[in-house]
């Protein structure tokens, strides 16, 4: 860590730790998941040169590696300088706080799109969503990973002013398909509970009254496998108070490895 120019001197304390904030969208983290929390008393101006040797957490493809700070509730990537070689990541920055070295991976965005056309939601009800995809032609064996997918549905009040978002946050999943498999995983049926990976109970926003969806949700998951050379093809769907719960159209993206 090297400042720019101190006015003050103070000391300067590292911890690591294994949890923190997610990262973003289109970022994977190493094995194990490891954070730095840098701290000073010192004061200074100016910026800091920060750099972070990550032996001791391995990646699947170091050369993709970006070091992250954790700036006003977002993770930005401040990445200057990246040594395989030596294992060190530097970048350059204006303050402390978490610090996290991550993986680049393949990001994807679908929508918005409204499959339930204009949907209506009384609080309290339940809002579920998920996804299921394939792998067509011959392919070997692969473990396809989806980090951080979560659908973001824009709403309004039925009746009366009132707008905003809701998340539909879903975890990390695995799924193994097999050599040469072209079935929809983990399953081609939209009524099935095993492509609903994740929900949430609609808010009470609009002082009791029923919450508006007719504009549809985003889509948005990292993608990433033990096979980056043949494409995988994705649909999302989503359900409320026992809608339809239709698939979308099908996006298709060729994933790169994933970081752990």
């Amino acid at each position: 860590l090297t400042f720019a120019q101190v006015t003050q001197a103070g000391q300067t304390s590292l911890m690591t730790s294994s949890g923190g904030p997610a990262p973003p969208q289109g970022f994977d983290l190493g094995s194990p998941a490891t954070y730095y929390n840098l701290s000073t008393t010192a004061v200074f101006t100016g910026s800091l040169q920060l750099c972070v040797n990550y032996t001791g957490v391995s990646f699947n493809d170091p050369t993709q590696l970006r070091l992250l700070h954790y700036e006003s509730g977002n993770w930005v990537d401040v990445t200057t300088s990246l040594n395989t070689g030596t294992m060190t990541i530097c970048g350059s920055v204006t303050s402390l706080s978490p610090f996290v070295v991550a993986q680049r991976i393949t990001s994807l965005t679908m929508g918005p799109q409204a499959m339930e056309g204009d949907l209506r939601l009384a609080p309290g009800a339940a809002l579920i969503a998920g996804y299921d995809f394939t792998m067509p032609g011959q392919h070997p064996a692969a473990t396809v990973s989806f980090v951080g997918p979560e659908v973001v549905f824009g709403w309004t009040c039925v009746s009366g002013p009132g707008s905003g978002s809701l998340i539909v946050p879903m975890v990390r999943q695995a799924y193994q398909d097999i050599q040469g498999g072209n079935s929809w995983l983990p399953s081609s049926d939209q009524h099935s509970a095993t492509v609903y990976q994740g929900s949430t109970t609609v808010p009470n926003v609009c002082g009791g009254g029923q919450v508006r969806f007719q504009n549809g949700g985003t889509f948005v998951t990292g993608v990433c496998s033990t096979d980056r050379n043949d494409a995988v093809h994705l649909r999302w769907h989503y359900s409320g108070n026992g809608s339809a719960g239709g698939w979308s159209g099908t996006k298709s993206v060729v994933p790169t490895v994933c970081g752990h």
